[in-house]
């Protein structure tokens, strides 16, 4: 993928968040002051909320891809197990130690 593509997805997306971050905000106080029997602007409130929670996500996604695109960021080392199958079958033949006595 090209890095003027990316920028331009990123940004995108972090445009498109505070669209909805403020669509979310104003659909709620649109639907606190209205009487209770319209649930069209809760569900508006919802939409924009899930809408919002995607274009970070994917603004997340997109910003990690351009930082490892232009060399800020390295990919991430797998960790390695601290045993496995030989450490177990080393710890189940080795008899235990008796702690050394105080005098």
């Amino acid at each position: 993928m090209s890095l003027a593509l990316l920028v331009l997805g990123t940004a995108a997306c972090a445009v498109a968040w505070v669209f909805l971050v403020q669509a979310a905000i104003t659909f709620g106080h649109a639907a606190r002051d209205r009487p209770s029997g319209n649930a069209m602007p809760w569900a508006f409130t919802a939409a924009a909320t899930a809408g919002a929670a995607v274009c970070l996500l994917l603004f997340f996604v997109l910003g990690t891809r351009t930082l490892r695109l232009i060399g800020l960021a390295g990919r991430p080392h797998p960790r390695r197990s601290s045993g496995g199958r030989r450490s177990r079958r080393r710890a189940d033949s080795t008899p235990e130690r008796e702690p050394p006595q105080r005098l």
